[in-house]
């Protein structure tokens, strides 16, 4: 009998199940379609829930609408009103809601350690929202359950989403895969990506050996933040490996190309000239 590669089996089994949960998701998105203006109306709804409930840092997200709108052009819906907001939350986190809305937290300005690294998180919700991962949340209560966009008391329990349900492993993949291609067609690094992705991994298996001891259950404020983000951003060892193999397949081709990371541009909070970017 031949050796069976325990990992490349779970690896293909999961690629086919993968298949199966889009398409039963694309078949329910088509009998559940938002127009897309409803799907803006309600994401600005839902955004200004947010924006009620949350201390906005008006300098961070002139800089974060700075770094966004050199990605917009590379995105399939670029004509959507992309508006990108930084609240004062400590947790390394950012979420899309339908209709081009973007919410970067503090803290994941603080976790990011370089522009390219920010590109690389916001890229990936703008994805999530090209693909319209994002509008799949609601739009099936949307429908089915009848919900007026002005019942407001309904868009405050919708707006909790972000923070309570994950994406599917596949939507995880292809918004990576995505944000490859929309931060290395802007100008950034994709590799930025990776190191995001390891050091949050590596953060995570903290935070898991932290659990495990005697006072586990006593966890900081910043690590509790970080629990949020595991819980709703799963696997990120595993996206650390998938990106690193899009990126070799597409070596030869970024080999060649100037391509920014902005460490300093983060730090002063001034975006990085993509037509001369730093050496």
């Amino acid at each position: 009998m031949g050796h069976i590669q325990p990992r490349s089996s779970w690896s293909s089994l999961l690629a086919i199940w993968n298949d199966v949960i889009r398409d039963v998701d694309d078949f329910g998105l088509q009998l559940t379609s938002v127009p897309d203006k409803d799907e803006v109306a309600f994401g600005r709804q839902l955004a200004t829930q947010f924006e009620r409930t949350n201390v906005i840092d008006a300098e961070a997200t002139r800089y974060v609408t700075q770094v966004a709108s050199a990605l917009i052009p590379h995105t399939s819906r670029r004509t959507l009103p992309w508006d990108l907001h930084v609240i004062g939350r400590t947790e390394p986190n950012a979420f899309a809601l339908p209709g081009g809305e973007i919410f970067v937290t503090q803290g994941l300005l603080s976790f990011a350690q370089s522009e390219a690294e920010l590109a690389f998180v916001i890229a990936h919700e703008m994805a999530h929202i090209d693909l319209r991962h994002c509008v799949r949340r609601y739009q099936y209560q949307l429908k089915l359950q009848s919900i007026s966009l002005g019942a407001l008391g309904t868009l405050t329990d919708l707006a909790r989403v972000p923070f309570e349900i994950s994406y599917s492993k596949y939507q995880e993949m292809e918004a990576d895969a995505e944000a490859v291609r929309i931060v290395s067609d802007t100008g950034y690094d994709p590799h930025a990506g990776v190191a995001l992705m390891l050091r949050m991994a590596d953060a995570e298996h903290s935070l898991a050996k932290a659990a495990r001891t005697p006072g586990g259950e006593l966890l900081s404020s910043s690590a509790e933040a970080l629990r949020e983000y595991v819980r709703s951003h799963p696997g990120s060892a595993d996206r650390a490996e998938l990106i690193s193999q899009q990126l070799r397949t597409e070596q030869s081709e970024l080999a060649n190309r100037k391509l920014a990371v902005g460490e300093e541009n983060l730090r002063r909070r001034v975006p990085v000239d993509l037509k001369h970017p730093a050496p």
